[in-house]
């Protein structure tokens, strides 16, 4: 829930998907940049540091179902912010996701810095992936 508040908080109170402008609010997840499980595994982190990262608003983006999925699943990422296609995706496949996404680079009011540094630590948990 505190993920979820922040995530509101950042965008003024209104869900909307980062990749299509869907506002179905059913459809709309908060979606963790740097994933839970991840932070779950750094032993270097205290329980109250590992918090704040998994509930952080610079960590999590709206995300509708479909976009939401195939972030979770690594077969889309971003590269500062630009949309980026998995290498093992079949051209019908970038086709389809073409066309149902309408913005290929995260809007300036949502990206910045710290949200760069929870991509970076996704792309090392992700590597092998991409």
């Amino acid at each position: 829930p505190r993920f979820i508040f922040n995530l509101l908080e950042k965008s003024h109170g209104h869900k909307r998907c980062a990749l299509c402008s869907c506002e179905i609010d059913s459809i709309i997840q908060g979606a963790h940049i740097y994933p839970v499980a991840e932070i779950k595994k750094r032993t270097d982190l205290t329980f109250e540091q590992q918090i704040q990262l998994a509930t952080d608003k610079d960590n999590g983006l709206w995300l509708c179902e479909n976009h939401h999925k195939l972030f979770d699943r690594a077969l889309i990422h971003f590269v500062d912010g630009e949309i980026v296609y998995n290498g093992t995706l079949e051209e019908k496949d970038i086709t389809f996701i073409d066309k149902i996404t309408t913005e290929q680079k995260l809007s300036n009011s949502i990206y910045n810095e710290h949200m760069q540094e929870f991509f970076s630590l996704r792309d090392i948990a992700y590597a092998d992936l991409y």
